[in-house]
């Protein structure tokens, strides 16, 4: 499936074009900067794994979601 948001091949300032493989490896740098940032034992007996999914689904959705607090009331 390609998503909206790829189809346009936007360019970020430094010139690498946006595309799965660049959003992919950009979601998973974040998240390692995150368990590097709170460490390793909080990060694996938190949410962030649901955190991350969310995150995902949200980004590749057609649609907008108006409130982030919505669909993550799902997960609580």
């Amino acid at each position: 499936q390609v998503w909206q948001w790829l189809k346009h091949g936007a360019n970020l300032e430094d010139g690498r074009t946006i595309n799965e493989t660049l959003y992919l490896d950009l979601l998973q740098g974040e998240f390692e900067r995150i368990r590097e940032t709170v460490g390793t034992e909080i990060f694996e007996n938190g949410r962030y794994p649901e955190a991350k999914d969310l995150f995902d689904k949200l980004v590749r959705s057609e649609g907008f979601e108006e409130f982030l607090t919505l669909p993550a009331y799902e997960l609580i």
